[in-house]
């Protein structure tokens, strides 16, 4: 890793004072030679710096710096940067002087006005395929001097724009809030803000709970992420205002499957792991809503009759071989004899809810293995159709929510959901 300077260079020179806003005025004819000379004093120093030169200014001030007969100091020759092709080929002419890992320090004060936009481009493209870190970007101010020192401005703090962009992207395409987790964690760093790292951790277990189907964790980590966001959304630090854009959506997404007790409360509690169903389709995370498909119908069956949660493995396998059960005698490859306890008490009290779920529990138990089994078969299904046979059932699911009534408001074969 190597810490390199990069500055556009213009075409005229005049000597001036810049301030960096530390008591101490730096002097340059072009502005990289008070950078330089700033950096160097900072004890940060660098090891390369490479001037992007059109024809002119190779002519015109790169003999400024020429003759200090630095090796570390390089020109680049550019184009005038008329035409977008000419203003891509910056890049393609920077590209082979920046290795993996390379600390970047800018330079935006000279070149076409159109400069400082691209650098930001060129720090987001080179941040993905070099893995770079940007150390600053700095623009030394000549038009604000007004007869004193030049004012130097450090914009790379906007970088870290880029960071929630990228984050904001990966939420809204993936569901998926753990770069975001970090870009908030990397804040609390800087900022020495113990409750936002805290809020970080917060948010990464919620969304490590959603990416590996654990519904009532969700639950109960989006009851506590619901209250770190007002906190955040209350907090008026500058490097936060970010985030606040996207504290509606993050509320509407995750601060709304808050449930302290999931299993004081099973009725809501099944209805938002239905939700999350729904959630994993509409953001293609397929695996995980078949997964959770089959053990929200179990835990539905359970609960009609038992009116809770039921979680101990031993009793959600007799479940499962219940609703198993019931699917045959329904579609006729059982006789009513075959039936297991659990499987006689739901037929004699829910006969249509277990009409309805004969119709949906092998189509979506098969699916749910053959995505378990990663494929491993002569007969598996392609991605597409599995992802899309998820689809299909979700009018099915959704039909299945109506079970989940006040205890006593269906009737006709539907009661209320017994205890014991």
């Amino acid at each position: 890793m190597a810490r390199k300077l990069i500055a556009f260079l213009g075409i005229q020179a005049r000597a001036t004072r810049y301030d960096f806003g530390e008591g101490r005025l730096y002097e340059g004819e072009v502005f990289p030679e008070a950078l330089m000379r700033f950096l160097e004093r900072h004890g940060r120093g660098f090891d390369q710096a490479l001037f992007l030169v059109t024809e002119d200014a190779r002519r015109k001030t790169w003999p400024l710096l020429e003759q200090k007969g630095d090796p570390r100091l390089k020109s680049v020759p550019i184009a005038d940067g008329r035409t977008d092709l000419e203003m891509w080929s910056w890049m393609e002419a920077l590209l082979p002087y920046i290795q993996h890992r390379d600390a970047l320090i800018f330079d935006i004060t000279h070149g076409l006005r159109s400069a400082p936009f691209l650098v930001f481009l060129f720090t987001a493209y080179l941040r993905q395929v070099r893995r770079v870190s940007i150390e600053g970007i700095y623009y030394g101010a000549y038009d604000l001097a007004r007869g004193g020192p030049a004012p130097v401005i450090d914009l790379s703090a906007f970088v870290r724009l880029l960071d929630w962009l990228t984050a904001t992207a990966f939420f809204e395409r993936l569901g998926d809030a753990r770069y975001l987790a970090r870009v908030l964690r990397e804040v609390a760093t800087r900022r020495e803000m113990g409750y936002l790292k805290h809020a970080a951790e917060d948010l990464e277990r919620l969304s490590l709970a959603l990416m590996l189907t654990r519904p009532m964790e969700v639950m109960e980590q989006a009851h506590r992420w619901a209250r770190t966001l007002e906190r955040i959304r209350e907090d008026t630090t500058p490097a936060l205002k970010p985030f606040h854009e996207m504290a509606a959506q993050l509320q509407r997404e995750y601060a709304g499957r808050a449930l302290e007790e999931p299993k004081a409360q099973p009725q809501e509690a099944l209805r938002q792991q239905y939700e999350l169903i729904a959630w994993y389709v509409s953001n293609n995370q397929i695996l995980q809503a078949a997964t959770l498909a089959v053990e929200w119908l179990v835990s539905l069956a359970a609960w009609l009759v038992e009116g809770r949660l039921v979680l101990r493995r031993g009793d959600r396998e007799e479940w499962s071989r219940a609703l198993h059960s019931i699917t045959r005698y329904r579609t006729g490859r059982a006789e009513q004899e075959d039936l297991s306890e659990k499987a006689l008490r739901l037929l004699d009290a829910h006969a249509e809810f277990c009409q309805d779920v004969a119709q949906i529990w092998d189509r979506v138990t098969h699916l749910r293995n053959d995505l378990n089994h990663a494929g491993m078969s002569e007969n598996a299904s392609k991605a597409h159709r599995l992802a899309q046979k998820m689809r299909d059932l979700m009018p099915k699911l959704e039909h299945m929510v109506r079970y989940l009534v006040p205890p006593g408001t269906i009737t006709g074969g539907n009661q209320r959901p017994k205890s014991g």
